[in-house]
């Protein structure tokens, strides 16, 4: 009883952060600003250092992120977002693309395309994510992708 009792908790921390993160990008239309809602939320749900990668011109990715998280992307990193984002594949540590990476990298993919990119860099031992913290990671990055797809037709 008291596992359920502590999942049951769980599930109702993502839920609450699930719906603040939404919240705050509800009264946000800046692609910059909702890269900066969507760092702080997942960096205080996974205690990382998160990354939001978006197309611009005439670079080819903008880093959004403190500058302390953008020191984890490498040029051998770069490499990796590279091809998570020119694949809509999530690649890096924990999966079987590019495992040897440091970082997670997750496609912010849409129905009308490609909207960016989250990298996530876990702390100390724990760089693999469980199967929850996974889904908890893909739901975050989806509400992103959408925020930024709403934000793009907006302009």
């Amino acid at each position: 009883m008291k596992l359920q009792a502590e999942h049951a908790r769980e599930r109702e921390q993502r839920t609450a952060r699930l719906y603040q993160m939404s919240r705050d990008f509800a009264v946000q239309a800046d692609a910059d600003a909702l890269a900066a809602i969507a760092v702080q939320h997942i960096e205080g749900a996974f205690d990382c250092a998160a990354l939001v990668l978006t197309p611009d011109d005439p670079r080819p990715l903008r880093i959004h992120g403190s500058p302390a998280a953008s020191a984890h992307l490498t040029e051998q990193e770069m490499g990796v977002a590279r091809w998570a984002y020119d694949h809509g594949q999530v690649a890096g540590v924990g999966t079987s693309t590019l495992p040897g990476s440091r970082g997670l990298y997750l496609p912010l993919n849409t129905p009308q395309g490609r909207s960016g990119l989250l990298a996530v860099y876990m702390q100390g031992e724990h760089r693999l994510l469980s199967p929850d913290q996974n889904e908890l990671l893909e739901t975050f990055a989806n509400q992103m992708a959408l925020a930024l797809e709403r934000a793009r037709l907006a302009c």
